[in-house]
């Protein structure tokens, strides 16, 4: 797996220096930008793939889960042209937690600026919790039936809050991103030109079910201690994948039209393509992709193998998961310090469980090279402009 992320970030940095060889190679050195600010959720800070993004035991990086597997991470390696880095990207984070962000940026603006976030805000986390892994969290004694009940009771909640569902604010998780994306307009470009905001979605989890020889046809994702997790029913999948596709909709349509002139939507579900779990060629695995071996799959599962371990505990309620599920387990399956005696790995770590369904090094590969392609296309237009 090393090895693996390692040739993806080299073909990452080849790709990118033969393609803007070819789209410079006759202007010269491009006047690319030369600071960059990555806001944003966990989506954006990359949690578990690759390692740490700083060498030391800077609790920052790790409370957040910043990678250097990230999409910012490889962004800034891509363009050669940035000086000055703010990475304040932060897993766990809501759109109202981007203040804690601003604060720890001052007074700086940006010439190029990135943002992932809302899947926390409409509790994409409890779906995947309610839907896939639900032994893990919600008791490793619940029928079938149960955990599908507590599934779709995950998935209207989510539902209703993609389809504008107000919170106790009065105000609906589309109408806090817009005010979110003014601000970052305002506030944090750059006020020189050319200056650009661009915005991720989020990307499917499943190939489309087949109506013969579906790959996850009633099975299970694997886990450490054997307990058996939801039963991975189509249409269950479907309407995970449905969700995605709504969501990267309404933030083309609401969101990145709000200022065209500096905004750009990347649409990171085409890079997913044939890269998902349940794909079809990926048959002979329990299920399709979803453990250490499977090198196509770009999602991290439980069974995926990480570079690091560990993650300095937050105060909040993903952490306390933890502790939660293991009061849960009968006393006589515990030893003495509350573990599964069977299996000390049946708990996971933190970091494991939070990284679930995010993408690896390779997924964020694919992002960040369309990212400089979206950059070198908003410089040359002003360079065009100029030369005009």
């Amino acid at each position: 797996m090393v090895l693996l992320s390692n040739i993806c970030r080299l073909f990452c940095l080849a790709t990118a220096a033969i393609s803007s060889h070819l789209k410079t190679k006759d202007r010269g050195l491009p006047n690319w930008p030369e600071s960059y600010i990555a806001l944003g959720d966990s989506y954006a800070a990359g949690i578990g793939a690759g390692h740490y993004a700083t060498s030391d035991n800077n609790s920052e990086v790790r409370k957040c889960g910043r990678f250097d597997g990230s999409y910012p991470s490889q962004v800034k390696d891509l363009l050669k042209s940035i000086r000055h880095f703010d990475f304040v990207a932060c897993s766990g984070d809501f759109i109202a937690d981007l203040e804690k962000q601003y604060q720890i940026l001052g007074n700086k603006r940006a010439q190029l600026v990135t943002l992932s976030i809302s899947g926390n805000d409409f509790h994409f986390e409890d779906v995947i919790r309610g839907c896939i892994y639900n032994a893990n969290w919600r008791g490793a004694l619940q029928s079938d039936s149960e955990k599908d009940r507590e599934c779709d009771n995950a998935l209207r909640s989510t539902t209703a809050l993609v389809d504008g569902a107000k919170g106790a604010d009065g105000k609906s998780v589309w109408t806090r991103y817009e005010e979110a994306v003014d601000r970052i307009v305002s506030e944090r470009l750059s006020r020189t030109d050319p200056s650009l905001l661009i915005i991720t979605g989020y990307a499917q989890f499943f190939a489309t079910p087949e109506d013969k020889n579906d790959t996850c046809h009633m099975k299970r994702f694997p886990t450490a201690a054997g307990y058996p997790v939801n039963i991975l029913r189509k249409k269950v999948r479907q309407e995970m994948n449905e969700l995605v596709v709504k969501v990267n909709t309404q933030i083309r349509k609401r969101i990145a039209s709000r200022h065209p002139e500096y905004i750009r939507f990347l649409d990171i579900d085409e890079l997913f393509h044939a890269h998902r779990f349940c794909e079809p060629d990926e048959e002979y695995l329990v299920p399709g992709g979803a453990h250490d071996d499977s090198k196509n799959v770009y999602f991290i599962s439980l069974k995926t193998t990480l570079k690091e371990s560990l993650l300095v505990p937050r105060d909040d309620r993903n952490y306390t998961e933890l502790v939660n599920w293991s009061q849960r387990i009968p006393s006589n399956e515990r030893g003495p310090t509350g573990v599964l005696a069977s299996d000390l790995n049946a708990l996971y770590s933190h970091l494991q469980k939070a990284a679930v369904f995010h993408p690896k090094t390779q997924g964020y590969c694919l992002t960040a090279m369309n990212i400089k392609d979206l950059v070198m296309d908003r410089w040359d237009d002003d360079l065009d402009r100029i030369d005009q």
